[in-house]
């Protein structure tokens, strides 16, 4: 009988992550505005301009340790640390694609999508950005959340 409700548990979590997947994908506008409201908006007190092509630069921001790029008129934000070894991303460069470059172990992350390019597996964690009143914010998911 446990086998049983088992494999139920299993179906049910399934058809959900399955529902939540197609959802995500036939209403991206919609999930997009709905994440869009929950976050807490920080402003970063630097200007788009004030961060040069392909330059980055290292913010603190709600307790975290934020980087910031500016690739083709583009601001991105990510996760200051590796999530590999945990190494300042900031204290390493950007190669001739625009990837981000570990100092630690030449690791590779688009600033994007935070996608590990160089193929270890690992995700970097990006955040919303924006430009208002001539300053950079970053969209950070508030702790309660």
């Amino acid at each position: 009988m446990q086998n049983k409700y088992n494999y139920l548990r299993c179906y049910l979590l399934t058809a959900v992550a399955i529902c939540w997947q197609a959802t995500l994908f036939l209403q991206p506008y919609r999930c997009n505005r709905t994440l869009m409201n929950i976050l807490e908006w920080h402003n970063t007190g630097i200007a788009p301009t004030d961060i040069g092509n392909d330059e980055m630069r290292e913010i603190s921001i709600a307790e975290k340790l934020i980087g910031l790029v500016q690739r083709t008129g583009q601001v991105h934000a990510f996760a200051g640390k590796c999530p590999h070894a945990g190494a300042p991303l900031c204290s390493g460069w950007l190669d001739a694609q625009g990837r981000i470059v570990c100092p630690l172990h030449k690791y590779r992350f688009d600033p994007v999508n935070g996608r590990n390019t160089s193929g270890e597996g690992y995700k970097l964690f990006t955040y919303p950005t924006r430009v208002q009143d001539g300053t950079v914010w970053v969209g950070i998911v508030p702790p309660a959340l």
